[in-house]
C-alpha cells in the first residue's frame, strides 16, 4: 500500500504542467522592458541633441576662420588672387588652379573658388583637415562634412538673392548647411522645429529674418517643403521632416 502510494504521487507530480509566471515576476519583467525602452530613446535624444548643437560649434569656427584669414591676407579664402605665392605646389600644381580674382566674391563654377576656399584656410592653418579643390561641392572631400549625415556639408559661397533674406542689392559670402548634390542645396537634415531651436540661439527666431545671422529655406529636393511655409515662418507642428536647410551670414558683405 505504501509503495503504491509513492507510486501515485510520482505520476502526479510527473503529470503537475510546469507553472507560468506569476504577477510579481510579470512586473518586474515589464519594469525593466520599460527602463531598457526609456534608456535607448533617451540615448538617442542625446545624441541628436549633440549633433544639433555641432551644427552652432562649427559654423561658428568656420565663421571665425574666414574672418581671420580676411584679416591676415587681406583677402577672403578661395577668392585669394596670390594664394599660390605663399602655398605653391602645396595648393594647386599651377597658379590658375590656386588663385582667386580678388572681386571679393567667394564665386562657385569656373573659378571654384568655393571649395578653393577650405584649401586654402586648411593651408593658413585656420580649420583642420584636407581638402582638394574643384568640381561640384563634395563633402568631406573638398568641403567639410557633417556627423548629421552623408554628403551633409558645410558650403561656403557667394550669395545673390532676394531682398527677402538680404538688404536691397546686397551681395553676401555666406555658409549654407544642409545635403549637397552638384552646386544644389538638395535636401535639409534638420526639422523646422530643430531649425527654429537653433535660431532662437544664436539669433531672433525668425526664418526669414533679413539681418539677421541666420536663415531657413526648404531643400530643392522632391518632396522638401517642411520646413517654412508660404509667409516664410517655420512650420513648428513639422517634429519628423527633416527639410530644413541653413544659411549663416558672417559680415564678409560687398556692396
Amino acid at each position: 500500500m505504501k509503495n503504491y502510494l509513492v507510486q501515485r504521487t510520482k505520476y502526479k507530480l510527473q503529470d503537475t504542467p510546469p507553472s507560468g509566471f506569476t504577477m510579481v515576476e510579470m512586473a518586474i519583467v515589464l519594469v525593466v522592458v520599460g527602463l531598457l525602452i526609456a534608456g535607448v530613446m533617451t540615448g538617442r535624444s542625446m545624441i541628436r541633441k549633440a549633433q544639433l548643437s555641432s551644427i552652432i560649434v562649427d559654423v561658428g569656427k568656420y565663421k571665425s576662420a574666414v574672418l581671420d584669414f580676411k584679416l591676415k591676407y587681406l583677402d577672403l579664402p578661395g577668392d585669394i588672387g596670390d594664394a599660390f605665392n605663399y602655398w605653391g605646389a602645396n595648393c594647386a600644381t599651377s597658379a590658375g588652379l590656386c588663385n582667386g580674382d580678388s572681386n571679393g566674391q567667394i564665386s562657385i563654377g569656373v573659378l571654384d573658388e568655393d571649395t578653393k576656399a577650405w584649401v586654402h584656410l586648411s593651408l593658413a592653418g585656420f580649420v583642420d583637415g584636407s581638402f582638394t579643390a574643384g568640381g561640384d561641392p563634395n563633402p568631406p572631400i573638398n568641403i567639410p562634412g557633417s556627423d548629421l549625415g552623408q554628403n551633409v556639408g558645410f558650403w561656403l559661397r557667394v550669395y545673390t538673392n532676394p531682398a527677402l533674406y538680404l538688404p536691397a542689392n546686397v551681395t553676401e559670402n555666406i555658409i549654407t548647411f544642409g545635403i549637397l548634390n552638384g552646386t544644389a542645396v538638395d535636401g535639409g537634415v534638420i526639422t523646422a522645429q530643430e531649425a527654429w531651436s537653433i535660431d532662437r540661439k544664436i539669433d531672433d527666431g525668425d526664418a526669414d529674418s533679413g539681418q539677421g545671422f541666420i536663415w531657413a529655406t526648404d531643400g530643392t529636393g522632391a518632396g522638401q517643403n517642411n520646413c517654412v511655409d508660404g509667409t516664410n515662418e517655420y512650420i513648428l507642428t513639422n517634429e519628423t521632416d527633416r527639410d530644413c536647410v541653413l544659411h549663416f551670414r558672417f559680415n564678409a558683405t560687398l556692396n
